[in-house]
């Protein structure tokens, strides 16, 4: 499956953790973290855990449709 991107992004700022970053994303896109996740296919139940542990595919996912990538 080929995700589209995002109709807007915001970049990450310096030292920013990943989950703050994915609350502004989800924020701009007027949509919650978990519905942000699960549109991209990835199914996480809290986002704060990817703080400590997230592996490459899961950045991935995340960077197509937020432009990153």
């Amino acid at each position: 499956m080929t995700l589209r991107p995002l109709p807007k992004t915001v970049a990450p700022v310096p030292d920013e953790l990943l989950s703050g970053w994915l609350i502004r994303l989800a924020t701009i896109n007027y949509c919650e973290v978990a519905e942000l996740l699960a549109h991209i296919g990835i199914c996480v139940r809290y986002p704060a855990t990817f703080d400590f542990d997230v592996d490459m595919a899961s950045l991935e996912k995340i960077a197509i449709p937020a432009r990153l990538a």
